[in-house]
């Protein structure tokens, strides 16, 4: 079978989308009766290292030339008015990708976020969350305008829907009233989250060459309902009663970041004890899991997080939400909060930050959280996807 698997312009401030996609990936390249062929940034290291490394993987540019891309842009200028005045009237599909699925000859184009490219063959695609439905305060109206009318787009177009849980299987056949048998489910291996050289590295880093001192991390994209918000003031809150906690925060910075956290932390008068580096090098994210106290996972809702899984996969000390998905790769109710109560993050960090036994019993309980998720046979259960479609 071959399969383009559809990664365009995902780069690393997608967070963790590309996590996702990227894990995904390396399950599947495992399956090597399969062809995959990798659709995006041909300079992408990380795409690069896959390819190189399996046999059965071909990375394929997403450029086209520009005879194509003036082709291309009139065939979108046409489809478009053609969908309007002759909604009726197929006319063949135009696009960069159609003419690598046609000359390639592939089954199945597979998409791992919320996106169907238009193509002649079969499609997947994958589904995260509908957030904005269910938090529409975190979104414009425009924002919202726009991902109903896209998402459905896109769920109508695809042949098969994937997502990760089955809360957000049930969130899709509710809202968009889809059959059961349209939506697949796929948890990624949390063992693909870090390479194996990763967890070398990890294993081997000396602490002592920590040049932060004691901080707690949180390792996420500064969207709202991320929460960084109720951490700070929890923070803030520990200052008060006499404990100074240092914050280390990673990842990529919308603009609410300005717009909200920054202002906030002047206020609550925390510059001294937080810092917001931004994406860094994976290196340096391994370096930070292993240098600190604690991660804290506030988050209000996720379809799965990273910071969490990241953290148990390598057995480092973890409080966290109690929504959505995450007790189900924590396990541990002790080691939860509600995200909306700012006292009880703040009792939380306290005694985990004041107990020597508390954190070390964490990081045992971690380790064991990680070990329960590490193979989701996200690879076989890819392949009965592909075959069921093929055959279907």
């Amino acid at each position: 079978m071959k399969i383009i698997y559809y990664v365009n312009h995902l780069e690393q401030s997608a967070g963790g989308i590309r996590q996702y996609a990227l894990g995904i990936l390396r399950s599947i390249v495992n399956l090597k009766q399969h062809h995959f062929y990798i659709y995006g940034n041909a300079n992408d290291v990380e795409l690069i290292q896959i390819a190189c490394a399996n046999d059965n993987v071909t990375l394929i540019s997403n450029e086209p030339g520009l005879v194509e891309r003036f082709y291309f842009a009139l065939w979108r200028a046409i489809s478009f008015f053609q969908r309007r005045i002759f909604p009726e009237l197929k006319i063949p599909i135009v696009n960069h990708i159609n003419s690598k699925v046609n000359r390639l000859k592939i089954d199945i184009l597979h998409c791992p976020y919320q996106y169907t490219p238009e193509s002649d063959c079969k499609t997947i695609c994958t589904m995260h969350d509908v957030q904005e439905l269910l938090f529409p305060e975190y979104f414009t109206p425009e924002e919202r305008s726009l991902r109903a009318v896209s998402y459905a787009d896109y769920i109508k177009r695809a042949h098969t829907v994937v997502t990760s849980y089955d809360f957000i299987k049930n969130d899709l056949m509710k809202f968009f009233r889809l059959p059961h048998s349209k939506v697949a489910v796929c948890l990624m291996d949390m063992g693909a989250i870090w390479s194996k050289e990763e967890v070398e590295l990890f294993e081997k880093l000396d602490t002592s060459a920590n040049g932060e001192g004691e901080f707690i991390l949180y390792a996420a994209n500064t969207w709202p309902h991320k929460n960084h918000v109720n951490l700070l003031k929890a923070i803030r809150q520990l200052k008060d009663e006499g404990k100074v906690v240092k914050l280390i925060c990673t990842g990529h910075q919308t603009p609410y970041y300005n717009e909200v956290i920054f202002p906030l932390i002047n206020s609550l008068k925390l510059e001294d004890q937080v810092k917001f580096l931004g994406l860094v090098p994976r290196k340096k994210l391994l370096e930070f899991y292993k240098f600190c106290r604690l991660v804290v996972v506030p988050t209000k809702y996720e379809a799965g997080s990273f910071p969490l899984m990241e953290a148990v996969s390598l057995g480092v000390p973890v409080i966290c939400s109690a929504v959505t998905s995450l007790p189900s790769v924590l396990r541990f109710n002790s080691y939860m909060f509600n995200p909306n109560d700012v006292g009880e993050i703040a009792i939380k960090l306290n005694h985990f930050l004041s107990n020597p036994q508390a954190l070390e019993s964490n990081a045992k309980d971690s380790k064991e959280s990680g070990k329960l998720i590490y193979d989701n046979k996200a690879g076989a259960v890819m392949n009965s996807i592909y075959q069921s479609m093929v055959s279907g």
